[in-house]
């Protein structure tokens, strides 16, 4: 896998990653697993939060 580092990406990429760890907060306050599901372009893309510092890894389960 390749590391991507937000700090080289363009603003509307960082806008979204923000974006994401505000909804992941929202999730994770009210006791879901922290992901989301993206339809763009006819692809579906599942992304999930690993681990966030300060709060804890969390464990999801795809199929692959």
């Amino acid at each position: 896998m390749t590391n991507f580092y937000i700090d080289d990406g363009e603003q509307t990429v960082r806008e979204l990653i923000a974006d994401l760890l505000e909804r992941f907060g929202k999730q994770i306050e009210s006791g879901r697993v922290p992901k989301v599901k993206l339809h763009y372009f006819g692809a579906e893309l599942e992304i999930n939060l690993l681990e966030f510092e300060g709060i804890g890894k969390f464990h999801t389960t795809t199929a692959e």
